[in-house]
């Protein structure tokens, strides 16, 4: 469950930073300069046809009649409790944090 909870999280915050880039383009005009699908697309007048659908045909399997060990994949380690949390807060958010919004200062002040 806690990798389930890893994977939501990374696809949100993917979709968030794609959002975030999406309208800061918009705002500064950078319309097909760094988002090339964003640039306007050309209507062309092209017919398209229809493929022939393919069937799959159902085949049967043969159970080999074998049984997966279900403790197989299990993992074997210590059972050690974690004694501290990891140091996770401004140290690692602050530098990043600044870093970006220096350059986002200059950036903005060239434009002028």
């Amino acid at each position: 469950m806690d990798n389930f909870n890893k994977v939501i999280s990374f696809v949100l915050g993917l979709v968030v930073v794609i959002v975030i880039l999406v309208i800061l383009a918009g705002r500064f005009n950078l319309k097909g300069k760094f988002l090339p699908l964003s640039e306007d697309t050309k209507k062309t007048n092209i017919s398209l046809t229809p493929s022939p659908k393919l069937v799959a045909q159902k085949g049967t399997t043969q159970n080999s009649g074998k049984k997966e060990d279900p403790f197989f994949r299990s993992y074997k380690g210590d059972d050690v409790a974690v004694t501290s949390i990891p140091n996770t807060g401004i140290s690692s958010l602050f530098l990043p944090l600044a870093a970006s919004a220096f350059g986002a200062g200059i950036y903005l002040r060239r434009k002028k």
